[in-house]
């Protein structure tokens, strides 16, 4: 029997590494979507500093949609690492 994933060949599913975090659409007009094995946390920063808000642990869907159209810094925390992302809201 063989392992046809072991081949390398596209199966047309996305995996993820243990590290790795996909976040979409970016520009967004509302809904950031975030892709990630396990759980993370999420602040939200504006482009001077200031902190806008939280989001917690399983919650993959952030709205941005109230927010004023900008540039907005993501810093994830996962798996006890830091990530920054930044997100332009239209």
């Amino acid at each position: 029997m063989y392992d046809y994933c072991q081949l390398g060949w596209p199966t047309g599913i996305e995996d993820l590494t243990e590290t790795q975090i996909i976040i979409y659409p970016n520009p967004t007009t509302g809904i950031v979507n975030i892709r990630a094995r396990g759980e993370l946390d999420v602040n939200i920063y504006d482009m001077l500093g200031n902190h806008i808000a939280d989001f917690q642990s399983l919650q993959k869907e952030i709205d941005l949609s109230s927010y004023i159209p900008g540039m907005y810094n993501l810093r994830i925390t996962y798996r006890g690492k830091i990530f920054n992302y930044r997100i332009v809201k239209q």
